[in-house]
């Protein structure tokens, strides 16, 4: 399928409204920079024309039963996904007494008192409660993680038609907005690629791009910090080179028997 901005309309669209200046930097053409129109993230007609899969499709099938707006379709699909989710049967529980650390191993002495021979301890009076024994567990989860892939796969197959139909729908819709331009901003591809990225300008200096988590940029912080982050840098560098040395040599062969052994032996 044909992506909106490889249209001969949208490129014709974006020469009209593009700027010749980068809206974040205030660098443009003049400086070398290439200018590209940018759809906000917050956009989610346009995020969909990049995001719409089936896989996607597919997952809001099972789990949503698809649009709200059709009741029929979502009856359909039901009856269809019903005939899939065939219920493992569970494993078999009973009432155990279990102490405070949930072990099975306790008795109840002639005093009175009780003991857990896991913790090998004697502990306060346990409490009841419904046990399933972890063998018992790991094997029903197993057998529902295979039922579940088997199920949701067959699922797919089965809906195809439909999953293609919702995807025509969606990126028809998308590519619809996206033509449109609105909210568009004119970005050099440097802004543009630390904007996708989720990166923001430094608060103090509004230069360097920085990741959202960090107070400042590295150009902010004080030099005894910057030697900090330096020095860390080169001895995590110095510890990969040398472990790639060593592993170099392993494979070469360089290493025998003898020269990990004791002296002595």
């Amino acid at each position: 399928m044909t992506k909106p901005w490889q249209t001969s309309a949208w490129k014709e669209l974006r020469a009209a409204v593009i700027k010749d200046h980068c809206e974040i930097c205030s660098l443009g053409k003049s400086d070398g920079k290439v200018l590209v129109l940018h759809h906000p993230a917050e956009l989610e007609e346009a995020r969909l024309v990049r995001t719409v899969t089936p896989a996607g499709i597919l997952a809001d099938l099972w789990w949503n039963l698809g649009p709200n707006d059709s009741p029929e379709l979502s009856k359909e699909i039901e009856h269809v996904r019903n005939r899939y989710r065939a219920e493992v049967p569970r494993p078999t529980s009973a009432n155990r007494m279990v102490c405070e650390r949930g072990h099975t191993h306790v008795r109840l002495r002639k005093d009175g008192t009780w003991r857990c021979y896991q913790c090998q301890k004697d502990i306060e009076p346990p409490t009841e409660v419904n046990y399933v024994a972890p063998n018992e567990r790991l094997r029903y989860e197993k057998l529902a993680y295979q039922r579940f892939k088997t199920d949701y796969w067959g699922f797919g197959v089965e809906t195809a038609d439909r999953m293609n139909q919702v995807l025509r729908e969606q990126n028809e819709k998308a590519s619809a907005f996206y033509l449109t331009l609105e909210g568009t901003v004119t970005l050099c591809k440097g802004c543009h690629q630390a904007t996708h990225k989720g990166m923001i300008r430094c608060p103090q200096c509004s230069g360097r791009w920085m990741n959202p988590s960090y107070k400042q940029c590295f150009d902010c912080l004080p030099d005894e910090k910057k030697e900090e982050i330096r020095e860390l840098q080169l001895f995590e560098a110095e510890m990969d080179a040398r472990d790639r040395a060593l592993m170099d040599a392993l494979e070469r062969g360089e290493f025998g028997d003898s020269e990990f052994q004791e002296d002595g032996n």
